[in-house]
């Protein structure tokens, strides 16, 4: 009889443990993903670092501000000219690549023959501030990390 009383004892237990286990991550990615793209929409950004494989490019980026519009467009204006050239932008809670990882991701779409073309892919949000945003892509261009932060103006 007592093994009897044991065995749904021991399933509780279980349950609790199961349960302990359980986080809340997806809600806490969700908010940060609201509150980060909330960020983005508001001002103008610069790129102040671009590194490509230990490359320093960011002075490709010189005189252009970027625009992250509500309806997930991004425009990037070069200053003292006429020429502004749009994409879209969005921020997701995985890549592509790798589904199951729990990071939140800026995919930047600007595509060929812009010349932006190099911010296309999906960039690995490693932290974020009210006035910067930092990124990185382990895959690059030339097969090693990137790196890229955008400021707020």
């Amino acid at each position: 009889m007592k093994k009897l009383l044991f065995i749904p004892a021991l399933f509780c237990l279980f349950l609790l443990n199961v349960a302990s286990m359980c986080s809340n991550d997806d809600n806490n990615n969700s908010t940060q993903l609201e509150q980060l793209n909330a960020n983005l929409r508001t001002g103008t950004w610069r790129i102040t670092t671009f590194n490509d494989n230990g490359n320093d490019n960011v002075s490709q980026f010189n005189n252009r501000v970027f625009t992250f519009n509500e309806n997930g467009t991004v425009t990037a204006t070069l200053l003292g000219s006429t020429l502004v050239e749009t994409s879209t932008y969005s921020i997701t809670e995985a890549n592509e690549n790798n589904p199951n990882d729990d990071m939140l991701y800026l995919n930047i779409g600007f595509e060929s023959p812009s010349n932006l073309a190099i911010l296309y892919g999906d960039w690995e949000i490693d932290s974020w501030s009210t006035s910067e945003v930092v990124l990185y892509d382990p895959t690059g261009v030339n097969g090693g990390l990137m790196n890229l932060v955008f400021t707020k103006i």
